[in-house]
């Protein structure tokens, strides 16, 4: 979407209040957003099935590893329906993905929901064999603050109320696979500090789905009390439901004001000019929270109320004046009947911010907690009197007194509010580049600043690093203890560099002189340690992690994870091992066959509600990718 696609969707929602009806049913929501294919990808898909359960029907695939040097061996077999089909060419080695997610090997796509890659003369073009498949990134994500260095990682794609989920070319690769530096095919790229696409129409009511994940986030700037969808429940997350409302528990809030749009320290009306009554301003007279009999109301106090639209119309606009400029018509006035149209939380429109931006007084009926939103003593509040008399008494005595009716314009000389100033700074950055900015996040594992509306580092950050002697030193430190867990036992490695990149050359350590061999892989933001058993034995994994506390949870006999206040590590062992707690931030797991081992670090969410208890999206991705990992086979005659 452009960068005016927020407003044009705040437009929408101001014509809908004062008259327009929307649509009767919103779009649904979609729901088979993995493999919302075209025809010809769908009949590849199916192909790619048919074809992989009737090689293995017939024992041609033989089960390999690619880590180990398993796959590497060449068969010089050919299968013609596959050349002349989907996979093409000469078979040596299929990797058959079983997950709704698409996942990568090597920079080529494996399509979700049992899709197959071939790779012929196995590597072929990979530049390592030992290469293993990943979701996102073959390497930890990074946090980039500049449009040029995020073009690495592959983009986040926002889909509008469209069903065009895969806008892939005749061959069935996006642009973006073809060439990782193109624009790619989608409509629009979007400025952002994240690489970010976006594509459809937008509406009052808008679903967005992001590609390759069940994900919808529901967009609207109108309030709940017209859209039940546009209501935030806190439990949503955990059905893959997100919201961009005017709520700030919203994950990505859209308000109404930004400093873009509003200049709200324009100097005051001028008090001896401006005539000492209120403007009103609506078209729409069926409003949700009675509004119209509280102007009603004053009209029959000693406060001049000229109502210039529509609704309960009862005065002309000063002389001079035109109707379709709705600031030259407040700074006539000395007050504004900035009345919404609902009474919710966070649901403040520009009936509020333009009057501000006018130079007048607001008189807001609206938002329940509109002083959390506004500069201190900016506006009068109706709420804050017992009844109409009340509130037309103070108003009749500021229009009297310019000593005190200037004292609500004294915010408008000074440097603006700290706290209004930060809770709307991120207003400067688009709603659609901060959707795809969360969705980075979000299926990253990067921690969410929602107060912000930016990616954060997460307090134990991805990145697998070894030391001098080849243990892995972070996320945790790494110990090889003797079946006992107390006595360390030997460990050597064919370098003695500490670094963060890991190669094949440096990931492998041997283990008691040879018996054991563990290998460290880096992908998607996780750690993985593989572990071959080459003489019978048994021994103690140690990792000491940087977690300060011991919140210690099973989930089953494959999953664990240890958290305190701020972060999370999640073990996951394919053995049946079960990781135990050995003391503060400590885990011990028995190993004396080959095993899988993965680590997973994030932040802890305290922004959604019972996320302390629940897997995260990220984590619950990450496990699903390990405990069914992309099966690789050699092809044989």
């Amino acid at each position: 979407m452009s960068s005016s696609s927020t407003r044009s969707i705040a437009d929408l929602a101001a014509s809908h209040r004062d008259g327009y009806r929307p649509p009767e049913a919103p779009r649904p929501p979609r729901k088979d957003i993995f493999h919302h294919l075209n025809q010809k990808q769908r009949e590849a898909l199916d192909t790619m099935k048919q074809t992989f359960e009737s090689l293995k029907n017939s024992n041609r695939l033989v089960p390999c590893r690619l880590d180990n040097g398993e796959c590497t061996e060449k068969d010089q077999s050919s299968i013609s329906f596959f050349r002349a089909n989907v996979l093409g060419g000469k078979s040596t080695v299929l990797l058959h993905n079983p997950l709704p997610e698409d996942r990568f090997w090597c920079g080529k796509r494996i399509m979700g929901d049992g899709g197959t890659l071939q790779i012929d003369n196995f590597p072929g073009d990979c530049s390592t064999a030992d290469t293993l498949p990943y979701v996102y990134t073959s390497h930890p994500p990074i946090i980039s603050n500049a449009t040029a260095s995020s073009r690495k990682i592959p983009p986040v794609e926002l889909f509008w109320n469209t069903d065009n989920f895969y806008p892939w070319d005749e061959d069935g690769m996006s642009a973006y696979e073809r060439d990782p530096k193109s624009s790619g095919n989608s409509k629009e790229s979007i400025p952002c500090s994240v690489p970010c696409k976006s594509t459809g129409s937008f509406d009052i009511l808008n679903t967005i789905n992001v590609r390759n994940t069940k994900w919808e986030i529901i967009l609207t700037m109108e309030g709940k009390q017209y859209y039940s969808e546009a209501h935030v429940r806190a439990g949503a997350y955990r059905d893959n439901r997100f919201y961009a409302t005017t709520s700030f528990r919203s994950e990505i809030p859209v308000p109404y004001f930004s400093w873009a749009e509003y200049n709200i320290q324009h100097p005051p009306v001028d008090f001896a000019k401006a005539i000492k009554g209120a403007s009103f301003l609506a078209n729409n007279c069926g409003s949700q929270n009675s509004r119209e009999e509280l102007v009603q109301n004053l009209t029959q106090t000693a406060l001049r109320v000229d109502s210039l639209s529509d609704c309960l119309h009862n005065a002309e606009p000063p002389l001079g004046v035109d109707m379709a400029n709705k600031t030259d018509i407040l700074k006539e006035y000395l007050f504004h009947l900035a009345f919404e149209n609902q009474r919710e939380d966070d649901y403040i429109t520009e009936k509020l911010w333009g009057a501000l931006a006018s130079g007048t007084l607001p008189v807001y009926f609206g938002a329940p907690n509109v002083k959390d939103h506004v500069p201190p003593n900016s506006i009068v509040v109706v709420d804050d009197f017992a009844t109409v008399e009340d509130l037309a008494n103070h108003l009749v005595r500021l229009a009297n007194d310019r000593r005190l009716y200037e004292s609500y314009h004294a915010w408008r000389y000074q440097p603006i509010d700290k706290n209004f100033a930060n809770k709307y700074a991120f207003t400067n950055t688009h709603s659609t580049c901060r959707m795809c900015k969360f969705s980075y996040a979000t299926r990253h594992g990067l921690a969410w600043n929602q107060s912000q509306q930016e990616v954060d580092d997460p307090y134990i950050s991805h990145k697998s690093c070894r030391n001098k002697i080849g243990l892995v030193g972070h996320p945790f430190k790494e110990y090889w203890l003797a079946a006992n867990g107390q006595d360390p036992v030997h460990v050597v490695s064919e370098e003695v560099t500490k670094t963060c990149k890991l190669t094949s050359r440096n990931r492998a350590i041997d283990v008691d002189h040879g018996a054991l061999r563990r290998k460290v892989f880096d992908r998607d933001g996780v750690t993985d340690l593989v572990i071959d058993m080459l003489q019978p034995g048994s021994y103690i994994l140690k990792l000491e992690t940087p977690i300060a506390a011991s919140e210690f949870v099973e989930l089953d006999e494959n999953v664990s994870w240890i958290q305190d206040s701020q972060s999370r590590l999640t073990v996951l062992v394919n053995s049946g091992v079960q990781a135990t707690i050995a003391g503060r931030g400590t885990l011990h797991i028995p190993i004396s066959s080959t095993v899988h081992v993965r680590i997973i670090v994030e932040n802890v969410d305290h922004f959604h509600k019972g996320a302390r208890k629940v897997p995260s999206y990220f984590g619950d991705l990450m496990a699903r990718d390990f405990l069914s990992p992309v099966e690789s086979y050699k092809l044989q005659n």
